[in-house]
């Protein structure tokens, strides 16, 4: 390269990089998210299981793997030799999470250049020097309700250069989705806050927080006892993304008595008592309350 291209290309990054950064800063990121910048390296996790993970259909090398509940997501795609690479979980506090549309941007300006692989000698051209610092950009937009999903990723290659790679495509992106009838845990609210059910309805709590949350139903509130089972108050910790167990419990049926087969359908058991049913949820320090109506 001469020094007119070599110029031309420097050109070309600081503006690509300026750009960037603007993009980053007019976003709006997080103070726990420039503390992640600050430090030079993406914040790992233990090794999650992703929501959604959506492939390019042009190049089926690009990946994203996005987890709305623990809002963190995993970029896949090529190395500066054009070879499939895995990348590594990334937390992005700053990630903004709806029920229809999933949007975030991330940006690591001291992120580490990968080390150059060594040349053994006469193997072939010696490895460029390695630069200190790598910046790396990923915006990403999941709509649900369009059925689409672009990202971008944008860094900077070990010899100066700049890479930027686009996935683009259509996907229902389906979320957990508990049966009817349920109550939903969204935005660190109760939706809905009081529902009505039948005497013979199990009833489903669908967490779409981040944080794992606590259902306990009130055993003092008149009309007394909520489920027909006296101890099955409690439905435990509904982690994020997961859908809790049906409530309440079904009562073990007992052995049918020696007899002819009736043909006639089994009534389903009436499992709550008339009246209003209180509840609690707890999200962490976030405390929710909310009741089920029994007419």
């Amino acid at each position: 390269m001469d020094g007119g291209e070599g110029a031309e290309a420097g050109r070309g990054w600081l503006i690509a990089l300026v750009v960037g950064a603007l993009a980053v800063l007019v976003a709006g990121a997080s103070s726990e998210e420039a503390s992640a910048q600050a430090a030079g390296t993406p914040q790992p996790t233990a090794t999650p299981t992703f929501q959604w993970v959506v492939s390019d259909q042009t190049d089926g090398r690009l990946r994203i793997h996005v987890d709305p509940f623990q809002r963190r997501f995993q970029w896949d795609g090529l190395n500066d030799l054009g070879t499939p690479e895995a990348g590594t979980p990334i937390s992005v506090p700053s990630m903004q999470t709806r029920s229809r549309r999933i949007t975030f941007q991330w940006s690591s300006l001291n992120r580490p250049c990968p080390t150059a692989t060594p040349v053994a000698v006469g193997a072939g051209p010696k490895a460029t020097p390695t630069p200190g610092r790598c910046p790396m950009f990923v915006w990403a937009t999941l709509d649900r309700s369009k059925q689409q999903v672009r990202a971008t990723m944008f860094r900077r290659t070990t010899n100066g250069h700049t890479v930027m790679q686009v996935l683009n495509r259509p996907t229902p992106l389906a979320l957990p989705k508990a049966p009817d009838p349920s109550v939903v845990i969204d935005n660190f609210s109760l939706s809905p806050k009081r529902r009505i059910i039948r005497a013979t309805d199990q009833l489903y709590f669908q967490n779409n927080t981040t944080l794992p949350c606590t259902i306990q139903f009130s055993s003092t509130r008149p009309p007394g006892k909520a489920p027909a089972d006296p101890t099955d108050f409690d439905l435990g910790v509904v982690p994020p993304g997961q859908v809790a167990r049906a409530f309440p419990r079904l009562l073990p049926t007992p052995s049918p008595t020696p007899g002819p087969i009736v043909a006639s359908p089994t009534p389903k058991p009436d499992l709550w008592q008339s009246g209003e049913h209180l509840y609690t949820g707890s999200c962490g320090d976030i405390q929710l309350v909310g009741s089920i109506v029994v007419p």
